[in-house]
C-alpha cells in the first residue's frame, strides 16, 4: 500500500513537470523553494562537504579524472526538483547548495538536501533531516521567509533500508511519522512530499 502510494505521488510528480503551459499556468506562484532530503534532492551539499574534508575523490566522483556524476548530483544529469522548479520558476535559476550561502536570500531556491543522510537530527557525518531544518532556521539569521515559498522534501529512504525489517508497513509509517514532525518545524505552509505519501495524511494536510 505505500509502495503503491509513493509511486502514484511520483506519478503525479511526473504529470507536472510534463504538463503543458497552459496546466501549469493555474498552479499557484512561488516565488522561493527550499529543498530537504537525501541524494534525491541535493545539487550539491555532500560533494562540496567531502570534497572540503580532502576526500578523493570526492562524492558522489563529478570532476575528471573521476566525472561519473553530474556537478555533484548524485545522478547523471538535474535531480527531479530542479525539473520542478524550472516549469514553476519563470524567471529561471537553479537551486543552490545550502553549503554556498550564509543566509537566505527572501526570494530564491536552496537545496539543503544531503546525499546519503537519514531523517535523524545528527550532523556528521552528514546532516540529517533534522539538522538540515536547524540549518535552514540559523540561515533565516532572525528574517522571515517568503509566504509564498514551497518546500518540498524527499527522505526516509536510508532510514528505511537500514531498519532490520524494511518490508514492514510499520517502518515505513514511524519515518513517515517523523518526516511529517520534521516539516513542521520549518514553519512551512506549503509543502511537497512524493514519498510515503504524507501529504494525503489528514495529519499533515496544509501545514
Amino acid at each position: 500500500m505505500y509502495l503503491r502510494r509513493s509511486l502514484l505521488r511520483l506519478a503525479l510528480l511526473a504529470a507536472v513537470l510534463a504538463a503543458p503551459a497552459s496546466v501549469l499556468g493555474q498552479v499557484p506562484n512561488y516565488d522561493a523553494f527550499v529543498v530537504f532530503g537525501d541524494s534525491i534532492s541535493d545539487t550539491g551539499n555532500a560533494w562540496m562537504l567531502t570534497k572540503s574534508a580532502g576526500i578523493d575523490p570526492a562524492l558522489p566522483p563529478s570532476e575528471t579524472p573521476h566525472e561519473t556524476y553530474f556537478r555533484g548530483r548524485f545522478s547523471n544529469g538535474p535531480v527531479m526538483f530542479e525539473h520542478l522548479w524550472d516549469k514553476l520558476n519563470k524567471n529561471g535559476g537553479s537551486i543552490v547548495p545550502s553549503l554556498t550561502i550564509t543566509q537566505l536570500p527572501p526570494r530564491t531556491a536552496v537545496s539543503f538536501a544531503f546525499g546519503t543522510s537519514g531523517t535523524d537530527a545528527t550532523c556528521a557525518p552528514v546532516p540529517g533531516l533534522l539538522c538540515q531544518v536547524g540549518l535552514f532556521a540559523q540561515s533565516l539569521i532572525g528574517t522571515q521567509p517568503s509566504k509564498r515559498t514551497l518546500y518540498a522534501i524527499f527522505s526516509g529512504g536510508t532510514d528505511v533500508l537500514s531498519a532490520p525489517n524494511p518490508f514492514d508497513p510499520a517502518v515505513v509509517g514511524q519515518v513517515a511519522a517523523t518526516i511529517r514532525q520534521r516539516m513542521r518545524l520549518t514553519g512551512a505552509r506549503y509543502a511537497l512530499a512524493p514519498v510515503f505519501d504524507i501529504a494525503r495524511d489528514p495529519r499533515w494536510g496544509r501545514i
